[in-house]
C-alpha cells in the first residue's frame, strides 16, 4: 500500500446478507492513549476478508480489487478500479477527503458508488459517512478532531518541597507516613 497505514485487522464471520439495505454493523473506533498520535482521518473498511481500520494521511488513494490499489477491496462485485480518495483543503484550511466514483481517468465502476444510501458520483467524506462498494463491502469514514493543546512554559516558581522526615530508608517508613508539602 502506498498512502496508507493498516492500524488493526481482524476477521470476522458474519452471517451471509443477501441485501444491501440489512448491512448495519455497529463499530468502535479506537481511542489512541497519546492524543498526539490519534488520527485526523480514518477509514474503517468491512470486505470479505473482514474488518480494517486504515489511517488516511496521504494525498490520494485508489480503491478496488486490483492488487495495484492502495485500499483493496476483496469481494467479486467491486471494480478493479472502483473508487479513488483525493484529499483537498477547504476555506479554513482544513483537510478533507473527497470520494468519486471510478479511477482518475474518469472511467466509473460498473456497480457505483452509495454514499449515506444514495448513488453519487463524487461526495466531500463527512464524519461517519457510510460508502457501499456492494454487498458486504463497506466502509465508515470518520473525521476525528484533536483539541489542541496549549503548552506553556514551566512557572519556575512552581516548586514542590518534600518533607525533611521523608529523607532515610523507604523500609523505615509506612505509606501512610509520607507527608508532601507543596507551595
Amino acid at each position: 500500500m502506498l498512502h496508507s497505514q493498516i492500524v488493526h485487522s481482524q476477521t470476522v464471520t458474519q452471517p451471509k446478507v443477501t441485501a444491501i439495505a440489512t448491512i448495519e454493523p455497529i463499530y468502535h473506533v479506537p481511542l489512541m492513549m497519546n492524543p498526539a498520535l490519534q488520527p485526523n482521518h480514518l477509514l474503517i473498511v468491512e470486505d470479505d476478508r473482514g474488518i480494517q481500520e486504515i489511517i488516511l494521511d496521504g494525498p490520494v488513494y485508489s480503491i478496488g480489487r486490483e492488487k495495484g490499489c492502495d485500499i483493496r477491496l476483496s469481494s467479486q462485485f467491486v471494480s478493479r478500479r472502483h473508487a479513488t480518495l483525493m484529499q483537498g483543503v477547504d476555506k479554513n484550511g482544513s483537510q478533507y477527503y473527497r470520494i468519486v466514483d471510478g479511477n482518475l481517468d474518469g472511467r466509473p465502476s460498473a456497480n457505483g458508488l452509495l454514499v449515506n444510501g444514495r448513488k453519487l458520483q463524487a461526495h466531500n467524506l463527512r464524519h461517519q459517512d457510510r460508502i457501499v462498494f456492494g454487498p458486504q463491502v463497506q466502509a465508515i469514514y470518520f473525521f476525528i478532531q484533536r483539541e489542541a493543546v496549549p503548552t506553556i512554559p514551566p512557572d519556575e516558581f512552581d516548586i514542590t518541597l518534600i518533607s525533611p522526615s521523608m529523607v532515610g530508608e523507604p523500609e523505615d517508613r509506612e505509606i501512610s507516613q509520607v507527608n508532601f508539602v507543596s507551595y
